[in-house]
């Protein structure tokens, strides 16, 4: 099963350090590829990610790059590949035009979502369809266990959603 971790708010170093720390730890949820997306205060958000654990994602420049941007919002996956080979396509986030997003679950009918033979992922097919249709067209079709994690582009909001067949934790702090 994958994980999934992040942190939001006014971003210093120190979030940071927690948000790597996180990373590690939840390498226990999936070594197969791991990701982040990056919201800057200024700019455009980015993806890294690479195939292996967290200390993959730690050697490469651009993960480097991102995090020393004065991010306001950082999320992590870990991904355990029970769909799909394992190569960087496969690893979350997934970007589309108007979020980037990240899964844990499995979904039993990513046959009912659109264009389902265009993806290997379940996870990258649900966010393609919430892309076009949206987020109620999308957990109406579903059927499966999920808990989502995303970056909406377009109202630019943090946005966390679970169902019954997955946990998700959170915590706020001064």
């Amino acid at each position: 099963m994958c994980g999934i971790v992040g942190v939001a708010g006014d971003l210093t170093q120190k979030e940071d350090k927690i948000f790597r720390t996180m990373l590690i730890l939840d390498t226990v949820r999936g070594e197969d590829s791991t990701g982040l997306a990056a919201v800057p205060k200024f700019g455009d958000p980015v993806v890294v990610k690479t195939v292996g654990p967290a200390f993959d994602l730690f050697a490469s420049k651009k993960y480097d790059a991102t995090m020393n941007k004065m991010n306001r919002v950082v999320i992590g996956h870990n991904r355990y590949a029970t769909q799909g080979i394992v190569n960087k396509a496969n690893a979350h986030p997934f970007e589309f035009q108007t979020l980037i997003g990240v899964h844990n679950g499995t979904l039993k009918n990513k046959h009912k979502l659109l264009d389902p033979h265009k993806f290997q992922v379940d996870s990258e097919n649900l966010y393609h369809h919430i892309d076009k249709h949206g987020l109620k067209n999308a957990i109406e079709l579903l059927d499966g266990a999920y808990s989502l994690a995303w970056w909406d582009k377009v109202d630019e909001t943090f946005n966390l959603l679970r169902n019954s067949e997955r946990p998700m934790f959170y915590a706020f702090n001064d």
